[in-house]
């Protein structure tokens, strides 16, 4: 069935959108980096560590309890595939409340174009 976003399980279903896919994928980020036995016996060099930290910190961007707080797929792409530090997002399970966090993905992914991949090649 897969993992279910906040928002579906409330009663104002009408606010269900591509964030909650997006919430399942970062679910899936997370449960790749902390179930592979054979990745956390393998991080030996500085580029492996680097990536189980890029996945974790993409996927608690995309597990943040309000949908808007998540960044688009788009966004996720971009952060997946650059090489920049991302900022750490703030804990997802935190509800000061009931209102949304000013917390934002990072803005410079934004401006950046993803390439066509062609499959033929």
């Amino acid at each position: 069935m897969g993992y279910i976003a906040p928002e579906m399980l409330s009663r104002n279903i009408r606010n269900v959108s591509y964030k909650s896919d997006v919430f399942s994928y970062g679910m899936l980020l997370l449960e790749m980096v902390s179930q592979d036995e054979e990745l956390h016996n393998q991080i030996d060099e500085e580029g492996d560590t680097q990536i189980v930290k890029k996945l974790t910190i993409v996927g608690l961007w995309c597990i943040q309890w309000f949908p808007t707080d998540r960044p688009s797929m788009k966004l996720v792409v971009q952060m997946l595939e650059g090489e920049h530090n991302l900022p750490t997002p703030p804990n997802p399970f935190t509800c000061s409340g009931l209102t949304q966090t000013n917390a934002s993905p990072p803005k410079r992914y934004l401006q950046q174009e993803l390439a066509v991949v062609s499959d033929i090649e």
